[in-house]
């Protein structure tokens, strides 16, 4: 079913967005996983993005586009949680959660629909 499209799964080093690459990999994606560190990607055999950078962003969809082609599929996964009341909540931790919960996703989302060719087919 998804025999040789090309997946984006961001934050895949750990957890869900680790398990969501690998399942995507069992079904037959070609799979480019990201994460924050060096250390994660070289686990993972992926790349580095930091999403709250636009540009990291842009020159990693251009890169894997000249590399290996169109990304059919994109799975926003990178995230964090800064957990507390509202009240006790620091401004700078609720911009955080926005940028990279909120904003990245818009982002990257966009600059992939914008790259893609076959936007009929994509998933994000």
């Amino acid at each position: 079913m998804l025999e040789g499209k090309l997946a984006l799964v961001t934050g895949a080093s750990r957890g869900i967005g680790h398990a969501i690459a690998e399942e995507l990999g069992r079904q037959g994606a070609r799979v480019i996983g990201t994460s924050t560190t060096a250390e994660g990607a070289k686990k993972i055999n992926g790349r580095v993005l930091n999403v709250r950078d636009s540009a990291q962003m842009d020159s990693l969809v251009e890169s894997i586009q000249k590399e290996l082609g169109d990304i059919a599929i994109l799975v926003n996964n990178a995230g964090v949680t800064r957990d507390n009341l509202a009240l006790r909540m620091k401004d700078a931790d609720w911009d955080e959660v926005i940028e990279i919960n909120l904003r990245a996703v818009w982002l990257l989302s966009r600059k992939v629909s914008r790259a893609s060719s076959s936007l009929d087919r994509a998933r994000l």
